[in-house]
């Protein structure tokens, strides 16, 4: 029996098995899936995926201090057959064309003082990564052959109406100055406009 190298990874209360099939030694992945996963018979995992590119470094020098940017970037690059730094180059670029690092910053900086108010902000918190990781998926899917820059600039021309809306949103929310939990989630709710719907 040959041996299969993988490693274990977890994350946001979940934990995935990662094989490194860049070579294609395994043949019959969902079989393979189904007996790394299986918790009594082998390592056990809420889920197996194959790494068909280079993993982001954890260690990189790009300057977020966001480990959760960080995570999120590593799972972008298993999902995407583009190179590592045009993952980086797109998440990264869109969030700063979008403002989305701007608001980022405004809802990490809502208070925390009673149950509620850390509930509140850890959903907008939430939506606004899985927003982000969406839309940098749409990017990459695309086609980036022409490199970041340009395969950003051609998605924002394609979805040049609704970028221009939440655009105009967004700059009505930082013109009023006032940034909380009434505020914030309509600036998020018309960024989320710009993702495709699933199916």
């Amino acid at each position: 029996m040959r041996r299969v190298p993988v490693t274990k990874m977890h994350g946001t209360y979940n934990d995935f098995v990662v094989l490194d099939n860049r070579s294609a030694d395994v043949k019959y992945l969902s079989e393979f899936a189904r007996f790394v996963c299986d918790r009594r018979a082998a390592l056990g995992a809420d889920g197996a995926r194959q790494r068909r590119t280079e993993l982001v470094t954890l260690r990189s020098g790009h300057p977020s201090d966001h480990l959760s940017d960080r995570l999120r970037l590593a799972s972008l690059a298993l999902d995407s057959d583009a190179p590592q730094p045009v993952v980086m180059a797109v998440y990264f670029g869109i969030g700063s064309r979008l403002g989305l690092d701007w608001l980022r910053d405004r809802i990490l900086e809502l208070p925390r003082n009673d149950r509620w108010q850390a509930l509140a902000r850890a959903a907008l918190r939430d939506d606004l990564y899985e927003m982000h990781r969406a839309l940098t998926r749409d990017v990459l899917a695309r086609g980036t052959s022409l490199g970041a820059p340009a395969a950003i600039d051609a998605w924002l021309v394609a979805n040049h109406a609704a970028v221009e809306r939440s655009q105009s949103v967004v700059a009505d929310v930082k013109a009023a100055r006032t940034y909380d939990t009434t505020t914030l989630p309509v600036a998020l709710r018309e960024l989320k406009n710009l993702v495709p719907e699933a199916g």
